[in-house]
């Protein structure tokens, strides 16, 4: 008996061993869900909206075990419903420990709610809805594994927290660096990306008194002058320490140079009064250099006033509406309404006529049932069959060069298909994002964001499904010289300088046929004529906000949707949203901003629509055939004179 009772404790012993074991070998997202410790919007704190944006999120694990799962962002409504697809990013936390993790949605909207939650249960916390920028977003790049030391008035943010793909950079305007960050290959080319786009860099002596020294991809950053060129962006040397960032030296030597070169202006554009003294137009009070008005104009100077026509234009939603209409079938409403009308007089008089009589009870029954089936056929068929619908992709874009022979591309796309399934959308670039721009729908589908990001939806069949996206694709370049470049003074006050002739040459490989070939110089926007391979100025110009909201390009958003129109619904081309991606392509997101748009004189935009590449294209065949336009931009500086 003792044996037995030995041999009992022995065999529980070992199974108690076997389950331990066990047990720790159990999928690890089982363990309890990880903690969002903080959360940080945009590279300061706020968004840009129309732009996706990076949400750093500081994840902790307090438990023994690891845990390796998934952790989701959502867009909610104010009442707590959910909007769009969810954004998944897989996450590894070890035991005890702390991770960054980093989602890049689309900010559709001004104070927008979101929400986390994790895999392996726990509860889904709020994230604190993003404030917008009001001015332009300038940061001091923070080393952090350094002592904690002053950044004057900026906002200092972690290198390691820097997006790996300049497609993610677009809520920054500046950068202030007085270090060489210790980064992967990834990041270094971002940075080198966002600033040949037309970012701005300002370097400052670090804690050893001498300026950063770069390696790899940033060593262009190197070069000992005080003001130097990269494609469109510029890189300014100041001999400070950051102990010299005052709010009065960021106030008058950075946030003003970052306007410019972006188009803004800094005070009244246009004054009236002949005794204006030209100094006040760039006079800042540091004490509010950081405030919208300072920059982007107040309500009472000489330009467009903010007022009700003022709204943000809905660019994107623009976009995407006028994708969808051009796949949406156009039914004939004159039948859909004649066959209801005699659906219900079939089942209301119809059938009250075929009971009467002596007829058995099944007789009536049958004569129901097929009166049911024929008119769902025949909805079925006059509904959305019957109008040679193929499943196809509608598509616009943005393109600009960012150096090293890639593009970075922002694009609004309409997948319509004849066949319900869920589909994979994967372009053929990195850096992708993606989302579906939505601001009351809920959308059934999945978004990873990244190097490789997707798309997984489902979309029932003979519907669409809009999103907007973003990616770098390697795509050489077209090649542009300027042989001639010359200018002249009309009014000072008025109108400033105005080109007077311009002449560029472009390489063989620059689109033959072109929707829109312009220039963008200062205020206005000039046509251009091509001669082979030559680009002359055509002679006529007008006003930026002129043509951003005339018939040249189309408007830039209609007051009205696509719906309910019928076979009356406004005609859409691609040609027709060119007004819409130049406001997109030039930053300008209210008519107030493109009524004060004035770029630099020393530079010029060259903007041309043509048919998009397909590069820029999904991956794959099961989307159908895509088609679609892009607006290339590129930044063509001025010659230096000899």
């Amino acid at each position: 008996m003792r044996r037995s009772n030995h041999a009992l404790m022995a065999f529980l012993r070992q199974s108690l061993v076997v389950l331990a074991v066990a047990l720790a070998w159990l999928p690890t997202d089982r363990a309890r869900a990880i903690e969002v410790e903080q959360t940080l919007w945009g590279f300061d704190g706020k968004v840009v909206v129309g732009r996706f944006n990076p949400l750093s999120v500081l994840l902790t694990n307090d438990s023994p075990r690891a845990y390796d799962g998934v952790v989701r962002l959502r867009k909610q409504t104010g009442g707590g419903q959910s909007i769009g697809a969810l954004i998944e990013e897989p996450v590894f936390v070890a035991p005890f420990g702390r991770r960054w993790v980093q989602f890049y949605p689309y900010i559709h909207e001004e104070w927008e709610p979101w929400e986390i939650s994790s895999s392996g249960g726990g509860k889904s916390r709020e994230v604190a809805a993003p404030k917008p920028a009001e001015a332009p977003v300038v940061v001091l790049l923070e080393d952090p594994d350094a002592l904690a030391g002053g950044g004057g008035s900026l906002r200092r943010f972690s290198a390691a927290l820097f997006p790996p793909s300049v497609t993610s950079t677009d809520a920054l305007s500046g950068c202030v660096i007085d270090h060489a960050p210790r980064w992967q290959q990834a990041r270094r080319t971002a940075l080198a990306e966002w600033l040949y786009r037309g970012g701005q860099i300002h370097l400052v002596r670090g804690a050893g008194g001498e300026y950063p020294t770069f390696t790899g991809e940033l060593a262009l950053l190197n070069a000992p002058l005080e003001r130097q060129s990269i494609g469109a962006g510029t890189v300014i040397r100041h001999d400070i320490s950051r102990s010299g960032l005052t709010k009065e030296f960021v106030a008058k030597e950075i946030l003003p140079q970052i306007v410019r070169q972006q188009g803004r202006m800094v005070g009244p554009r246009r004054p009236i009064d002949l005794e204006f003294d030209h100094a006040d137009a760039t006079e800042v009070d540091p004490d509010t250099a950081l405030e919208e008005d300072a920059y982007y104009g107040d309500d009472d100077d000489d330009s467009y006033g903010y007022d009700a026509s003022n709204e943000r234009w809905r660019i994107t939603e623009h976009l995407t509406r006028s994708l969808q209409s051009m796949t949406r079938p156009n039914h004939s409403w004159e039948m859909i309404h004649l066959v209801s009308l005699a659906y219900i007089a079939l089942l209301g008089p119809g059938c009250w006529w075929i009971s009467r009589g002596q007829r058995p009870f099944w007789w009536s029954l049958g004569a129901l049932a097929l009166m049911v089936m024929s008119a769902s056929w025949l909805f079925a068929t006059i509904g959305r069959r019957g109008y040679d619908e193929v499943t196809t992709v509608n598509t616009v874009a943005v393109a600009k060069p960012v150096g090293g022979g890639a593009y970075d591309v922002a694009q609004w796309s309409d997948a319509f298909v004849t066949s319900g399934d869920i589909y994979t959308i994967a372009h053929k670039g990195s850096g992708r994002l993606y989302s579906t721009a939505q601001s009351a729908e809920r959308v059934s589908g999945q978004i990873d964001n990244g190097v490789d990001g997707s798309f997984r939806v489902d979309i029932p069949p003979y519907s669409s499904r809009s999103f907007c996206h973003r990616q770098r694709v390697a795509l050489e370049p077209f090649k542009v010289t300027v042989d001639e470049w010359e200018t002249v003074t009309v009014d000072e006050w008025q109108d400033g300088e105005r080109l007077l002739a311009l002449k560029l040459t472009v390489d063989e490989r620059f689109p033959k046929h072109c929707d829109l070939l312009s220039i963008v110089y200062r205020d206005k926007i000039y046509r251009l004529r091509r001669d082979g391979n030559t680009l002359t100025l055509q002679g006529s110009r007008k006003d930026v906000i002129e043509f951003l909201d005339g018939d040249d390009g189309g408007p830039v958003s209609h007051d009205y949707g696509y719906y309910g129109y019928g076979n009356n619904r406004p005609k859409v081309s691609y040609k027709s949203l060119m007004g819409a991606l130049s406001a997109y392509s030039m930053g300008l997101s209210t008519p107030h901003a493109a009524g004060r748009f004035e770029l630099p004189d020393d530079r010029v935009w060259l903007l041309f629509f043509t048919t998009m590449p397909d590069e820029m294209f999904a991956q794959g065949t099961e989307l159908g055939q895509p088609a679609g336009s892009v607006l290339f931009h590129h930044t063509i500086l001025k010659p230096e004179t000899p």
